[in-house]
């Protein structure tokens, strides 16, 4: 795991155990179509090796998945249908054209009607949980609109869906015409030609007869066409024949023959109107066979750009159904492969070193990884490693330039984790999985790298009581200071004040603004959030939900770090006084909304002590209630929700009346192992991707393949 972004590393197995899994996922993963296994290569060996990356897959290990999937190329694609050794060529999509691709599942039909307005209104009445789509149909002048659900793997799981919409406010006027669409269809004749089945397909809809083109190949990959009654495909061949009878019965000359359609490969073409505003020019969707069978779309120019991810990738692109949903597989050269990863994970203006010693640790990563995914070697996410199909010259130089270098320790692959800042020391195995690995130990790390060129900011207090950060450059100190003895500034800008000290909309909103002049206490200089060093400001109620997920929790009133690692990451968390113990210690980034690592502070702005005559002590903790102060003559003013305190050294601290919690920390990423930006250090301080490799990988052999 590279968790340059996010993510919880995990130890991997060794080699030969991967090696062995590959082996029994391709005889145990196959095809009543007879269209082989749904395996990639069990080994990785060399650079030019085919490697699969799942875009989209449901696994027990990871699980993103789409309905559909739209692919362009510059010069068209190829829509192919595998079929044992041979592939059929279904469909050709010209340049700049979008093809996509769905699994043929099960499907409540909801409504059928010429009215797109009626249409597009039950599409929205549906939308929060059944992924409608619009199918268009018919001719232009009499267009026949169709609303369906999204698919689903079973007769019985479209069957209860059906029961639940029928008793919706907006189908009760439908609901005696709701069906279950299924694998039965009825065919009005085949075609040696494409063309030959649009003609008759047209003239069947001015007829009536509402028909798809569907492209089917036979097991030596020959191509023909069939002509399907579109809105007549039934889940049993009982309801297949009803449709038949009726159909025939109403459209005189109509001859229509039942196709039980699990047992061919097929693509079944439809006319998506749902995202039009009309119910006119939508995008054609290929329907495909879900029992075993795949569609390859392979580039006749140039990458291939998945729409969902708006990327352009190299290779072949494969669809198909596992666990019930649509898989998107990326298959391409591993050196290729290897090139979009390290473009990701690191990228090109940074030293030649650095990016080869990157391009090493992915190249072990992968191969270690084996096929991960049953059906593909890796993601494309940062549970793995980011892949974004992107390359670069001085990049693909580096992974060359390394070809077939991969890192050992004890005649076995190691896990080569990285993360992109590991905040000036990298973790100890113990910090994250919660054991020890030799070859995974806590070294200093030349981090800082983001930092440069980045201005400090100040934590400001206003004459309302607003608080936030500004940065440094828009406030100019007046060499004065309160009655407290806090500095004061004036501000040179109408400066945005920000919930923490980086100008960056997501994580840190705009709560305010200054004017220009105005005055503002600044009670702390820091310095900007990178991925060296960062803040993070969440209240109580933002943080409770999350904490529940992993302890029971009503209310948070204290949060506190006790224990931390040989790094000085966080091991143990108290909540309310109570220790929180997790599985894995690096989980604790996840329980506190996300944080960026596990090397944190925690003030709590919602807790304090007062200490009065005679050393009497009281205890403050967030609970909502409005602040007073008590000047020596016993008046009370009233503090609002938010004052400063002062310590016995003059320091000054945020108080709230609610609980709220600032973190501060270093580093991004769970720590262990490689620093990208520690690498970036060292290779500027002169150090070869074997040194940096060496120094961040303990006892580690570099030895090529």
């Amino acid at each position: 795991m590279t968790d340059s972004r996010k993510g919880t590393a995990r130890a991997r197995n060794p080699r030969r155990t991967w090696l062995m899994a590959g082996v029994l996922t391709a005889s145990l993963i196959g095809s009543s179509l007879g269209v082989g296994p749904l395996a990639p290569t069990a080994a990785i060996a060399a650079d030019n090796d085919l490697f699969r990356v799942a875009l989209y897959i449901s696994s027990g290990k990871f699980n993103t998945t789409v309905p559909t999937a739209g692919f362009s190329a510059d010069k068209g694609l190829s829509i192919e249908i595998p079929a044992g050794a041979a592939a059929g060529k279904a469909f050709t999509i010209a340049g700049g054209s979008i093809y996509r691709g769905g699994l043929d599942q099960f499907r409540v039909s909801v409504l059928i009607t010429p009215d797109f307005t009626k249409a597009k209104a039950m599409q929205s009445a549906l939308a929060s949980k059944y992924a409608p789509s619009i199918y268009r149909n018919g001719t232009a002048a009499a267009p026949l609109y169709q609303v369906v659900t999204s698919g689903y793997p079973t007769a019985a799981a479209a069957q209860a869906a059906s029961a639940e919409i029928a008793k919706l406010p907006a189908a009760s006027s439908t609901a005696a015409d709701m069906s279950v669409t299924g694998p039965f269809k009825l065919s009005a004749g085949t075609y040696a030609t494409e063309a030959q089945a649009r003609t008759q397909a047209s003239t069947l809809r001015g007829s009536g007869l509402p028909t798809d083109v569907v492209a089917v190949v036979d097991g030596a990959g020959k191509v023909s066409y069939q002509v399907w009654a579109s809105h007549a495909a039934a889940s049993t061949a009982a309801g297949s024949t009803a449709f038949k009878s009726a159909l025939e019965a109403s459209i005189p000359g109509v001859k229509l023959t039942a196709v039980d359609a699990t047992k061919l490969l097929y693509l079944a073409e439809k006319e998506d109107a749902s995202a039009t505003a009309a119910g006119t020019g939508g995008s054609n969707v290929h329907l495909f066979n879900p029992n075993g069978q795949k569609v390859v779309i392979r580039s006749l120019g140039g990458k291939i750009t998945v729409k969902e991810k708006n990327l352009a990738y190299n290779g072949t692109f494969e669809l198909s159904q596992l666990n019930g949903k649509m898989a998107v597989v990326n298959e391409l050269p591993f050196g290729q492969y290897l090139n979009s990863v390290v473009h990701a994970e690191l990228g090109p203006g940074f030293p030649a070193e650095a990016l080869k010693a990157q391009a090493v640790a992915a190249r072990t990563y992968s191969v270690k990884a084996g096929v991960r995914y049953e059906i593909a070697n890796l993601t494309d996410t940062t549970l793995d490693q980011a892949y974004y199909g992107r390359e670069a010259d001085e990049v693909s130089k580096a992974v060359k330039a390394t070809e077939g270098e991969v890192l050992t320790s004890g005649g076995k692959l190691i896990d080569a984790l990285f993360s992109s800042n590991a905040g000036g020391q990298t973790a100890d195995g113990s910090e994250v999985w919660g054991n020890q690995v030799s070859y995974l130990q806590s070294v200093a790390s030349p981090d800082t790298y983001p930092t440069r060129g980045k201005l400090p900011w100040y934590r400001i207090v206003t004459s309302s009581g607003k608080t936030g950060y500004v940065r440094s450059d828009l406030l100019q100190a007046t060499g004065t200071k309160s009655a407290a003895g806090i500095p004061l500034f004036t501000a040179t800008d109408a400066a945005n004040i920000r919930t923490i000290p980086v100008a960056t909309d997501s994580i840190s909103p705009v709560t305010g603004q200054l004017t220009i002049g105005e005055q503002v206490a600044v009670i702390e200089q820091t310095v900007e959030s990178t991925a060296y060093s960062w803040t993070r400001l969440m209240t109580a109620a933002q943080l409770a939900p999350k904490i529940n997920v992993y302890s029971p929790l009503t209310t948070l009133t204290t949060l506190q770090v006790s224990g931390r690692g040989p790094s000085s990451r966080v091991t143990a968390v108290q909540v309310n006084g109570t220790e929180v113990a997790l599985k894995s210690p690096d989980s604790y980034r996840s329980m506190m909304g996300g944080l960026p690592s596990t090397l944190f502070e925690i003030e709590e702005t919602g807790r304090y002590t007062v200490i009065g005559a005679n050393g009497a002590k009281t205890e403050y903790a967030g609970n909502g209630s409005s602040l007073t102060a008590m000047n020596g003559q016993g008046t009370r003013t009233s503090a609002g929700t938010s004052f400063l305190v002062m310590n016995g050294q003059g320091k000054a601290r945020l108080a709230t009346s609610d609980a709220q919690f600032l973190f501060t920390g270093k580093g991004y990423g769970h720590g262990l192992g490689m620093s990208q930006f520690g690498a970036v250090g060292l290779a500027l301080e002169g150090k070869s991707y074997q040194e940096i490799l060496a120094y961040y990988y303990n006892g580690a052999t570099i030895v090529k393949q």
